[in-house]
């Protein structure tokens, strides 16, 4: 018998499959992007982005191919990564949850709880709804808003939300969350969200 591991990798890769049989919805430009036959398909580029840990883009790289030679540069991986919207991967989160039901309740109902987070993304000075500068003398830094959505019973995410930060809005991220799930649940959250 698979161990559960094993089934969640292979409910996740066919996912992956089934959208590259239908990849034209996931990219910026369909008629061009991933067209040629390529060591980075679809498929593989979005197992790698999936499988990213903390590491540089190299080294990420050498430990995805295990050293192999046919290991790509990071500026190829950069421009595939460009070719891939980000629908993609919020197509994939909601499909792979669809995969697993939810069969633990709190007395008969689902139980979730919600709240934000800041994250730091690399600095865009240029970008000035997410971008702080603290003085004039420094680099600055660019922060996004994450909401995220978590069932508590069967302890995986159900929704997020990603806001820039200067125009983060943690009710009408709820909001958008809430329409998404059924009627008996129960969501925990702080004041921020509820006010």
């Amino acid at each position: 018998m698979q161990n559960y591991c094993n089934i969640v990798k292979n409910k996740l890769n066919m996912l992956i499959r089934r959208m590259e049989k239908n990849v034209s919805a996931f990219l910026a430009n369909p008629k061009r992007d991933f067209v040629r036959k390529s060591e980075l398909s679809f498929s593989k580029t979005m197992k790698f982005i999936l499988c990213m840990g903390s590491k540089t883009l190299g080294k990420e790289l050498i430990d995805f191919y295990d050293f192999d030679s046919k290991t790509v540069s990071a500026s190829a991986i950069v421009q595939r990564r460009a070719k891939i919207l980000p629908s993609a991967f919020q197509h994939l989160f909601h499909e792979f949850n669809k995969k697993f039901s939810q069969t633990n309740f709190f007395h008969g109902y689902r139980l979730y709880a919600v709240d934000g987070s800041d994250i730091h993304i690399p600095p865009i000075p240029d970008d000035h709804s997410t971008h702080y500068n603290a003085n004039v003398d420094s680099k600055g830094y660019n922060l996004m808003h994450l909401n995220t959505l978590y069932g508590l019973t069967n302890r995986r995410y159900i929704d997020a939300v990603l806001q820039d930060s200067r125009n983060e809005n943690e009710n009408k991220a709820l909001i958008s969350m809430i329409d998404k799930i059924d009627n008996n649940t129960i969501v925990i959250a702080d004041r921020n969200y509820d006010s």
